[in-house]
């Protein structure tokens, strides 16, 4: 699953991704998927309803997670608020999974490929996600 969040995660938006996991669950009951997530640059802290559920979808959902990548676009104070809150969300979430944090989408590829390989027993064509995931961090089709 591929999400590009371009302004800040709120109750509607976070629901929508809950769906997205719940539908993959309820085709794959005993499969594992794995998730990328980009967020643009000067997209601010989730507001307190998204968080709750956040919490909630990791903590609930983890035996199903493969490995999750998140890329933080931009940086100074808004960049590494979002940073601060999604380092403590890994605190609490389960182990079960791979979790990491990027400044940029080429630094995924290192680990990411690897990681949802061991968890989903699935490959990825490393050559093509890259290009995804540049055209993702870019906004532009691919």
């Amino acid at each position: 699953m591929l999400v590009k969040w371009e302004r800040e995660a709120d109750g509607e938006s976070v629901g929508c991704l809950e769906e997205l996991v719940r539908q993959f669950q309820g085709r794959h009951p005993d499969g594992r998927q794995s998730g990328m997530h980009i967020i643009a640059e000067g997209v601010g802290l989730p507001t307190a309803e998204a968080r709750t559920r956040l919490m909630s979808l990791i903590k609930r959902g983890s035996e199903h997670f493969g490995a999750v990548g998140i890329v933080i676009l931009g940086t100074g104070f808004v960049a590494s608020a979002v940073r601060s809150f999604l380092t403590g969300l890994r605190l609490i979430a389960p182990r079960s999974f791979d979790f990491r944090l990027h400044g940029r989408s080429a630094d995924v590829l290192k680990w990411f490929p690897a990681a949802h390989a061991r968890h989903t027993g699935q490959t990825i064509d490393i050559a093509q996600f890259g290009r995804v995931l540049g055209s993702f961090e870019r906004g532009s089709p691919f």
